[in-house]
Formats: structure tokens, C-alpha cells, sequence
């Protein structure tokens, strides 16, 4: 028995019941009932709805799966209305304010920086290293809820307590990012050229992007929790993904997307979220006062 035994809700619901009670509260405060906040609020009633099912018929592995698959539906839902939800909140961008921090830390902006490195086949090998994001996160879903209920249980809880955590840094510190900012995008002065997948990528990210989500960066903050979860549970994984990966986060500078205080922040995150699979995974030191999700044989 684990600690994650003894959690009735999950740390991932937590996460996204704080993002959707909060951002529904703003929106109600700023512009009255309806919309995004019916929205956040529906999303928020369907999530305590199944972890009430999948608490009264504990037995029944079916529960648990779906509990536990809601989330990817909601994520996607959640990060489309995210769009037009923070303009709502506020009009505060924080650009400038990230840019400060970069400056701070590093004296300097490291994708100005690399305009110096700027060719189209390191454009079109980050380009495409930025692109295996998707796939990574479809693939890790296929393996970890295929291999059995509690290391799915185990894996949800921290992959999706980063989106949750990572949706509520978009709202309460909203920015565009270096290649969306007016002022800074100004500085550029070479191009980002490149073949099949650089188009494919800038029309991915222009076509997707919400124009808020930039602090914590999710590419990094995902993609670290993915490689430090596969390197306890999956160590074939975590040695396929660590090139494309590193590669991934580079392209993150690299292609003007964030700022470098952005990826920090994203792999502080994913820190959080390893040790806490960590320590919902050690033993649970109480068990007798726990109430244990043992699904049946057959659904």
C-alpha cells in the first residue's frame, strides 16, 4: 500500500479544482456570470462527479479509468478557454517583467544571443525537436494506462498536477513571449528559416497558441516530468526521449518562444511533480488508517 492509496481526491484534481474555482471567481468579479465561467465550472462539476462515482463503486476498475482519462479532455478544453478567459481577469502583460528577470539573471537575452548560431538546419532540427512534444504526450498516455491502474493512478497525479499548476501561472502572470511581444520581437534581426517542419511547427504554434502561456514554459515543465517519471518506471523510454528532449528545451530560447525564467520556472515544476510521485509512491506509513482503491478482477 502507498500513499497515494489514502487520497480520495488526487493531487491533480486538487490542482485543476483551484485553477477552475479561482479563475471562475475573477471572471464572475470582472464581468458577471456566464461564458468561460460556466465553462470552468461545468468542468469542475463533471471532476466531482466522477471522483464520487469512482469513490462508491471503488471495486470498479471502469471508475477509476474514466476519473482518470477525464483530464486530458479537460485539459485541452481548459487551455482553449484560457484564451479569451485571462484578457477577462486582466490586461496586465508581463513581458517586460520577465525580460527584467532575464536581464538580471543573466545580463543579457539568450535568443538574442543566438542569432549569431541562426541557420536553417538548426532551425529545422529544434523545429522538429520542438514538434515530438505531442507525440511524447500521446505515447507516455498509451504506456503508462496500459501497463496497469495504480502506476496510471501514479503517473496522472503528477503529469497533470504540472498542467494544473502551470494553467494557474498563466492567468495570475499572463505573457505572450519574445517572438509575440511588439517591443522585443523588434530586436530581431535574423529570420528563423527553415524547410518542412519549421513550417509546420510556427504554424502550430500560431495556430495553438492561447497568446498567455508563457510563465511556467509547459513544453519544459512536461517534458522533464515525463523524462524523470520514465527514468524510475520506464528507463528504455527515458533513454529514447533524452536527445529530442534536451533538444526540445533548447529549442524553447532557441525558436523565441520563452524567456529563459519561463524554462527555469518550468523545470522547478517538474521537480515538484517528481518528488511528489515520489512520495505518493513510498509506502504508505499508516495503512491501517487508509482507504485502499483495489479494483476488481474484471470491469
Amino acid at each position: 500500500m502507498t500513499r497515494l492509496d489514502s487520497w480520495r481526491i488526487l493531487p491533480h484534481e486538487i490542482a485543476f479544482a483551484l485553477f477552475w474555482i479561482s479563475g471562475t471567481v475573477r471572471l464572475v468579479m470582472r464581468q458577471g456570470w456566464g461564458g468561460d465561467a460556466i465553462l470552468f465550472t461545468s468542468l469542475l462539476l463533471v471532476s466531482g462527479a466522477l471522483i464520487l462515482l469512482s469513490l462508491r463503486l471503488p471495486h470498479r476498475r471502469w471508475t477509476m479509468y474514466l476519473r482518470l482519462l477525464y483530464f486530458p479532455l479537460a485539459i485541452n478544453l481548459t487551455y482553449a478557454a484560457i484564451r479569451t478567459a485571462v484578457p477577462a481577469m486582466t490586461t496586465r502583460r508581463w513581458d517586460l517583467a520577465l525580460q527584467k528577470c532575464d536581464e538580471t539573471l543573466l545580463g543579457g537575452h539568450p535568443s538574442l544571443w543566438l542569432q549569431s548560431w541562426v541557420n536553417p538546419w538548426a532551425t529545422e532540427i529544434l523545429s522538429f525537436c520542438y514538434l515530438t512534444f505531442f507525440a511524447g504526450l500521446l505515447l507516455s498516455w498509451i504506456h503508462y494506462y496500459r501497463r496497469d491502474l495504480g502506476l496510471a493512478r501514479l503517473f496522472t497525479a503528477g503529469f497533470f498536477t504540472v498542467y494544473g499548476l502551470g494553467f494557474l501561472g498563466y492567468t495570475l502572470i499572463p505573457a505572450a513571449g519574445p517572438h509575440l511581444d511588439p517591443a522585443f520581437a523588434a530586436r530581431y534581426t535574423v529570420p528563423l528559416e527553415g524547410w518542412v517542419f519549421t513550417k509546420w511547427n510556427a504554424a502550430l504554434v500560431e495556430a495553438g497558441s492561447n497568446r498567455v502561456d508563457v510563465f511556467p514554459s509547459l513544453h519544459t515543465a512536461v517534458t522533464a516530468f515525463l523524462l524523470g517519471f520514465d527514468r524510475r518506471f520506464a528507463p528504455g523510454r527515458f533513454r529514447l526521449w533524452l536527445v529530442p528532449t534536451v533538444g526540445l528545451w533548447l529549442s524553447t530560447i532557441y525558436l523565441r518562444y520563452h524567456y529563459v525564467t519561463d524554462v527555469m520556472a518550468g523545470f522547478a515544476l517538474a521537480g515538484f511533480a517528481i518528488w511528489l510521485t515520489r512520495y505518493l509512491h513510498a509506502p504508505d506509513p499508516h495503512p491501517t488508517s487508509s482507504r485502499r482503491h483495489e479494483p476488481a478482477a474484471s470491469i
